[in-house]
C-alpha cells in the first residue's frame, strides 16, 4: 500500500523545447536571428544539405514545405536511407565566430 508514485519530468523538458522554437521564430520574424532552424526538433542547422525531390517526397505533407536538420530528416524518414540518397554540401560552426 506505501508504493510511491513515479511522475514523468520530462514534459517539463519538452515546454522549454517548444519555447525555445517560438523564441526563435519570433526572433527570426523580426530579422534579429539569420540561421535557419529545424521545424521539427528546433536546432540550428549547421549541415547543409540535399537530397533528390522523389526522396523528400516520401515524407509525409505536413513536412514537404520545412526545413529541417539531418538527423530529424533520418527519424522522419519512412524507410531506410543509404549514402546515395543524400548530398552533404558544406558544414556551417558559426558558434566560434
Amino acid at each position: 500500500m506505501n508504493e510511491k508514485i513515479l511522475f514523468d519530468y520530462t514534459w517539463i523538458f519538452r515546454s522549454f523545447d517548444l519555447f525555445r522554437i517560438l523564441l526563435k521564430n519570433i526572433l527570426t520574424k523580426l530579422r534579429l536571428r539569420d540561421k535557419q532552424s529545424c521545424k521539427y526538433c528546433g536546432r540550428d542547422q549547421h549541415v547543409v544539405w540535399k537530397c533528390k525531390d522523389e526522396i523528400w517526397n516520401k515524407l509525409p505533407k505536413k513536412w514537404h514545405n520545412k526545413a529541417l536538420c539531418l538527423e530529424c530528416f533520418g527519424a522522419i524518414y519512412p524507410t531506410q536511407l543509404s549514402f546515395n540518397d543524400i548530398e552533404i554540401l558544406k558544414y556551417n560552426d558559426n558558434r566560434l565566430c
